[in-house]
C-alpha cells in the first residue's frame, strides 16, 4: 500500500431515473416508493397486531378500541398524507389539529378523518408480525421496522442512478427515550438519537442507500471486506457496493455536502414529531420524509422544472387526499364545537370611549375600548 497511487476514473454515465420512473406526475413518483406492496404489508400487519393485542382483553365501556375495524389501503395513504401535512403545519399536539377553537383550528384535518380513528390507527400501526421474530434473520433490534428499511433501501437504488460525485456521512434522527443503540455524537445538532450512515448524491442530496447503526453488532457483511477491514471502511464499502463499476467518485469530507444538504432540505418539513413514544415510528416518519425529497429530485430531473419543495409537497398531499380520502371515515359536515369564546376574526370592531358608571361619572378620555369585544366579554 505504500507504493499505491490512486487513479481518477473517467465517468461515462449520467444521472437518471431508472425503470418505470420516467413519468412526470408527482403522486405517481411518491407511489413508486410507497407502492401497493409496502402499503399492503403495513395494512396486513397493523390488522394482525390489533387482533393479537385485543385478543382476550376486557375493554372498558368507554374504550375507543371497541370501535376498531380493519384498516384499509385508502386509510394508510391518508394517514401518510396527514403526516406530511403535519410537517408543513406544525402544532404541539395531535389534539391541536382537530380542535374547533377558532384561533388555532385547522378544519382540513376534520374533513379528512376523525381524531378517534386516526388515534386508533396510530396506536396499532405495525410493520411486521411479532410472532416471526424467532425466525427473523436480520438485525433483531430492527425487527419491528425492518420490512420498511429493506423496501425503501431497494427502491431508492432501483429507481435512480446518481451522477459521478457521491458522498457518505452520518445522519442523526433525534431520540431522547431509552434505546440500546442510541448515539451521542458531539458535532451534530441533535445531541442524541438514531445514527444512520448514508450515501447521497452530492449536489442534490438524493438518498441512494443507508445503514442504520445498531452498535457493535451492526451487520456489515460484504464480499469487499475481510476480518481485518476497519469499521469505517466496512461501512463505506457496504454502502457503495451496488455502485461498483459505475465509475462514481466517493467523497468523505465536507467539500461535498450530500448528506448535510439532505438534512437541511428536510429540516423545514419534519414529520417526526417530538412526542412519538416508539423509536421505530419516529424512524419510519423520517424515512417517509426522505422519500418525498427523493421523489422531488427525480421529478426535477425528469421534467426539467425547478419546482420548489413546498409546492411539490402541497400538490402531493392534495393528490393523496383526492385519490384516497373519499373512502375514509371523517367528520360529518355541519358538526362544530360550541366554542364561542372568541368572535370570528372577520367581525368588525368599533373603538368607543369607556361609558360612565355609578362609581365614575367622568372616565378619563384617554381610555377607550372595543364595543364589539366588550359586548362579547372578551
Amino acid at each position: 500500500m505504500e507504493n499505491y497511487r490512486g487513479q481518477w476514473e473517467n465517468f461515462k454515465g449520467s444521472v437518471r431515473a431508472r425503470g418505470p420512473m420516467k413519468r412526470s406526475r408527482k403522486l405517481w413518483m411518491f407511489l413508486s416508493f410507497f407502492n401497493k406492496e409496502l402499503i399492503d404489508t403495513i395494512g396486513t400487519e397493523t390488522n394482525r397486531y390489533t387482533e393479537q393485542f385485543l385478543c382476550g382483553r376486557e375493554l372498558s365501556v368507554r374504550s375507543h378500541a371497541r370501535a376498531w375495524k380493519p384498516v384499509t389501503e385508502d386509510e394508510i395513504y391518508v394517514v401518510l398524507g396527514l403526516f406530511l401535512l403535519m410537517g408543513i403545519i406544525q402544532k404541539p399536539t395531535l389534539w391541536s389539529y382537530f380542535t374547533m377553537k377558532r384561533v388555532i383550528s385547522t378544519l382540513r384535518f376534520r374533513d379528512i378523518i376523525t381524531r378517534d380513528r386516526l388515534e386508533l390507527i396510530l396506536k396499532y400501526l405495525h410493520f411486521d408480525d411479532n410472532e416471526n421474530i424467532s425466525t427473523f434473520e436480520g438485525p433483531e433490534i430492527l425487527f419491528k421496522i425492518f420490512p420498511v428499511i429493506s423496501h425503501l433501501n431497494n427502491k431508492f437504488q432501483e429507481l435512480y442512478l446518481p451522477n459521478q460525485d457521491i458522498s457518505t456521512d452520518e445522519s442523526l434522527t433525534l431520540w431522547k427515550g431509552h434505546l440500546s443503540f442510541k448515539q451521542y455524537p458531539l458535532l451534530k445538532a441533535s445531541k442524541f438519537g438514531i445514527k444512520i450512515y448514508e450515501l447521497c448524491y452530492s449536489t442534490t442530496g438524493y438518498l441512494w442507500s443507508f445503514l442504520v447503526y445498531t452498535g457493535k453488532d451492526t451487520a456489515l457483511d460484504s464480499p469487499l471486506t475481510t476480518a481485518d477491514t476497519n469499521k469505517t471502511s466496512a461501512i463505506v464499502l457496504k454502502l457503495v457496493e451496488p455502485l461498483l463499476k459505475h465509475d462514481q467518485t466517493v467523497w468523505m469530507d465536507k467539500s461535498m455536502i450530500g448528506v448535510d444538504l439532505k438534512d437541511q432540505l428536510l429540516h423545514s418539513y419534519l414529520t417526526e414529531r417530538k412526542h412519538i413514544n416508539k423509536w421505530y415510528m419516529k424512524l419510519f416518519r423520517r424515512l417517509l420524509n426522505t422519500s418525498i425529497l427523493n421523489a422531488l429530485i427525480i421529478y426535477r430531473d425528469n421534467t426539467g422544472k425547478i419546482t420548489d419543495q413546498l409546492s411539490f409537497r402541497i400538490q402531493l398531499i392534495e393528490g393523496l387526499f383526492v385519490k384516497y380520502a373519499s373512502a375514509v371515515e371523517h367528520q360529518v359536515p355541519g358538526q362544530h364545537s360550541p366554542d364561542n369564546t372568541v368572535p370570528l376574526l372577520t367581525e368588525r370592531h368599533f373603538i368607543s370611549k369607556i361609558p360612565p358608571t355609578t362609581k365614575k361619572s367622568r372616565p378619563k378620555k384617554r381610555y377607550v375600548v372595543c364595543l364589539t369585544c366588550s359586548l362579547s366579554n372578551v
